[in-house]
Protein backbone atom coordinates (compact mmCIF):
# COMPACT_ATOMS: atom_id res chain seq x y z
CA UNK A 1 0.00 0.00 0.00
CA UNK A 2 3.02 2.42 0.89
CA UNK A 3 4.26 1.95 -2.63
CA UNK A 4 0.53 2.97 -4.12
CA UNK A 5 0.71 5.69 -2.02
CA UNK A 6 3.48 7.12 -3.37
CA UNK A 7 3.17 9.81 -6.71
CA UNK A 8 5.42 8.61 -9.56
CA UNK A 9 8.86 10.33 -9.81
CA UNK A 10 8.17 11.13 -13.43
CA UNK A 11 5.36 13.70 -11.77
CA UNK A 12 6.40 14.41 -8.30
CA UNK A 13 3.82 16.88 -7.41
CA UNK A 14 0.64 14.45 -8.39
CA UNK A 15 -0.63 12.26 -6.31
CA UNK A 16 -0.33 8.52 -5.66
CA UNK A 17 -2.54 5.62 -6.95
CA UNK A 18 -4.61 5.44 -3.76
CA UNK A 19 -6.19 7.71 -1.04
CA UNK A 20 -4.12 8.65 1.35
CA UNK A 21 -6.21 6.96 4.20
CA UNK A 22 -4.71 3.57 2.66
CA UNK A 23 -1.16 5.06 3.09
CA UNK A 24 -0.50 4.08 6.18
CA UNK A 25 0.45 1.52 9.18
CA UNK A 26 -1.80 -1.72 9.08
CA UNK A 27 -3.97 -2.69 9.90
CA UNK A 28 -5.74 -0.31 7.47
CA UNK A 29 -9.28 0.35 8.98
CA UNK A 30 -12.51 2.09 7.08
CA UNK A 31 -16.18 2.06 7.74
CA UNK A 32 -15.59 -0.69 10.05
CA UNK A 33 -13.61 -3.18 8.04
CA UNK A 34 -9.91 -3.98 8.51
CA UNK A 35 -7.87 -4.18 5.10
CA UNK A 36 -4.76 -5.67 3.91
CA UNK A 37 -3.18 -6.35 0.62
CA UNK A 38 0.04 -9.04 0.17
CA UNK A 39 1.40 -10.76 -2.35
CA UNK A 40 -0.60 -13.96 -3.45
CA UNK A 41 0.06 -17.33 -2.02
CA UNK A 42 2.55 -18.68 -4.89
CA UNK A 43 3.41 -15.28 -6.33
CA UNK A 44 7.14 -14.63 -8.18
CA UNK A 45 8.75 -11.43 -8.40
CA UNK A 46 7.64 -9.25 -10.82
CA UNK A 47 8.92 -6.04 -12.88
CA UNK A 48 10.47 -2.68 -10.11
CA UNK A 49 7.27 -0.19 -10.47
CA UNK A 50 7.15 3.49 -11.09
CA UNK A 51 9.06 4.16 -8.32
CA UNK A 52 11.73 1.62 -8.67
CA UNK A 53 10.37 -0.89 -5.97
CA UNK A 54 10.44 -4.30 -6.31
CA UNK A 55 7.09 -5.50 -7.01
CA UNK A 56 5.29 -9.46 -6.90
CA UNK A 57 3.05 -10.86 -9.82
CA UNK A 58 -0.02 -11.50 -7.84
CA UNK A 59 -1.86 -10.28 -5.20
CA UNK A 60 -4.52 -11.35 -2.18
CA UNK A 61 -6.30 -8.46 -0.77
CA UNK A 62 -9.35 -8.90 1.83
CA UNK A 63 -11.57 -6.92 4.20
CA UNK A 64 -12.70 -8.39 7.15
CA UNK A 65 -15.74 -6.86 9.62
CA UNK A 66 -13.89 -4.98 12.64
CA UNK A 67 -16.45 -6.17 14.94
CA UNK A 68 -18.57 -9.00 13.60
CA UNK A 69 -22.03 -8.30 13.91
CA UNK A 70 -21.23 -4.67 14.48
CA UNK A 71 -19.57 -3.26 11.97
CA UNK A 72 -20.55 -5.86 9.34
CA UNK A 73 -21.32 -9.13 8.58
CA UNK A 74 -19.30 -10.70 5.88
CA UNK A 75 -16.09 -11.00 4.97
CA UNK A 76 -14.55 -10.03 1.42
CA UNK A 77 -11.56 -10.51 -0.86
CA UNK A 78 -10.17 -10.40 -4.25
CA UNK A 79 -6.95 -11.61 -6.16
CA UNK A 80 -5.35 -11.20 -8.89
CA UNK A 81 -7.85 -13.02 -11.03
CA UNK A 82 -10.12 -9.74 -10.23
CA UNK A 83 -13.04 -11.81 -8.90
CA UNK A 84 -14.51 -10.26 -5.76
CA UNK A 85 -15.75 -12.58 -3.23
CA UNK A 86 -17.85 -12.52 0.38
CA UNK A 87 -17.58 -15.32 2.79
CA UNK A 88 -21.08 -15.27 5.05
CA UNK A 89 -18.85 -15.74 8.53
CA UNK A 90 -17.15 -12.64 8.30
CA UNK A 91 -13.79 -14.55 7.72
CA UNK A 92 -12.21 -13.60 4.52
CA UNK A 93 -11.80 -16.13 1.93
CA UNK A 94 -8.92 -17.67 2.12
CA UNK A 95 -6.74 -18.53 -0.83
CA UNK A 96 -7.65 -20.34 -3.40
CA UNK A 97 -10.53 -18.36 -3.91
CA UNK A 98 -13.49 -20.69 -4.68
CA UNK A 99 -17.15 -21.17 -4.24
CA UNK A 100 -17.91 -23.04 -1.06
CA UNK A 101 -20.98 -23.48 1.75
CA UNK A 102 -19.69 -19.97 3.01
CA UNK A 103 -17.85 -17.95 0.39
CA UNK A 104 -19.28 -17.53 -3.04
CA UNK A 105 -18.39 -15.03 -6.00
CA UNK A 106 -20.13 -11.15 -6.13
CA UNK A 107 -22.45 -11.04 -8.66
Amino acid sequence: LEQLGRPPPCAPNSQGFISAEFNAEAPIIKSGYEFTLRGAAGSAAGPDDCNKKPTVDGFYASAVPQNLGTTGTRGFAVDTNMTIFQDVTGAAPGEPLRADDDVSPIQ
